[in-house]
This record gives C-alpha cells, sequence and structure tokens, in this order.
C-alpha cells in the first residue's frame, strides 16, 4: 500500500527508532504475514511511486529500525541497468573507507529543500531482507548517500541538523506553514521528485 509521508517539523522523525524484535523477524522467517512484512512492502511500493533513493519506516510514522534502498545493478554494456528495492530490518552501517564526499541531499519529508552533507564514500549496510535472513548490501557515491541518510532517520537526524541553527529554524517556519494550509504529509499523486 502507497502511504503518505510526514512532514517536517514532526517529533515521529526526530525520534530514535527502536529495533525489531526476534519474535516478529521468526514471524518474517517463517512467511508469517505480520504487520513488519507490510511494512516492508509499503515502503517498497511507497519509494517505487515517488522515485527517491531510499525511505524508512519513521517517515510513515513507525519508530522501528526498517528501511528500504533502491539499488541499481550494472549490467555489460548494451544492456540497460537493473534497478530494485531492497528492504531492511534492523540495519547495521559500516563505513568501509577513510574517504568522504559531500553532495546536496533531498528528503521526502522535507519538500523542496536540499542540504550538503559530508559523508562516507563507501558504506556496507547489513541486517535482515525481506525473506527474514541476514542480508548485505555495500556501495559507493550515491548508494553510501542514500544508506547513510536513511540510517540517519533511524537515529531520529533529519537534514536540518546537519545545517546552522537560523537556517533550521527559517526551514521549520516555511515548512510549519505549509502545514498550517493543511499539508501534513505528502501523498503521491503520480511519480514525484525527490
Amino acid at each position: 500500500m502507497i502511504r503518505p509521508v510526514l512532514i517536517w517539523p514532526t517529533t515521529k522523525l526526530e525520534s530514535r527508532c527502536e529495533p525489531v524484535d526476534e519474535i516478529h523477524l521468526d514471524l518474517l522467517r517463517k512467511g508469517n504475514v505480520c504487520w513488519l512484512r507490510a511494512l516492508m512492502a509499503d515502503l517498497v511500493e511507497t519509494l517505487a511511486c515517488f522515485g527517491g533513493s531510499g525511505l524508512s519506516a519513521p517517515q510513515f510514522g513507525e519508530l522501528v529500525n526498517v528501511i528500504a534502498i533502491r539499488v541499481k545493478h550494472s549490467q555489460p554494456e548494451g544492456k540497460a541497468d537493473i534497478e530494485e528495492i531492497i528492504p531492511i530490518v534492523n540495519p547495521s552501517l559500516k563505513l568501509l573507507n577513510g574517504a568522504q564526499l559531500i553532495s546536496e541531499e533531498r528528503c521526502l519529508s522535507f519538500p523542496k529543500h536540499a542540504v550538503k552533507i559530508k559523508r562516507a564514500s563507501v558504506v556496507a549496510l547489513s541486517g535482515v531482507g525481506l525473506d527474514g535472513h541476514a542480508i548485505e548490501i555495500g556501495g559507493d557515491g550515491a548508494l553510501a548517500i542514500s544508506i547513510q541518510h536513511e540510517m540517519d532517520h533511524l537515529s531520529g537526524t533529519v537534514l536540518t541538523d546537519y545545517e546552522s541553527q537560523l537556517k533550521r529554524d527559517l526551514i521549520r517556519v516555511k515548512l510549519a506553514k505549509l502545514k498550517i494550509k493543511g499539508l501534513r504529509y505528502r501523498v503521491p499523486t503520480e511519480r514525484q521528485p525527490t
């Protein structure tokens, strides 16, 4: 199901998420339909609709450690790259080298705002996949940035935490005005840019 995405400011986006417990991971492994499997499917479907590079459970208001990442697999010359969205439960981040890069990041929870952020250039991510078994993905460049951005969401870190207090306050006022006008969630009508 495609779900609406929360817009900042809201405490749900600035709250630390909890790990998914072993009971629910076991249900996932057994293929049982449970809230966790539904959440993972909703993250994938919503991300596919919005067209972003990643999405996290707190952006739905769910304070659990679940994310979805868009991954592109390069193919031999002449063949189109394969793209998939991978949901991951209880992800764990590992920085693979000391090199960093600065990029302009956007977020579905911050309409019309971008922030320059310095990130590790190569990372690995491990966790539990949709089948309930261990999964690991790694990447550099845009994928590494996306992974770190979604991991920030799980720790309650948002884009404006990388800004000065003045800029953070300005963005808060602009987005609060949108909320006064009734825009509390981003609801996809068609595929939207992030």
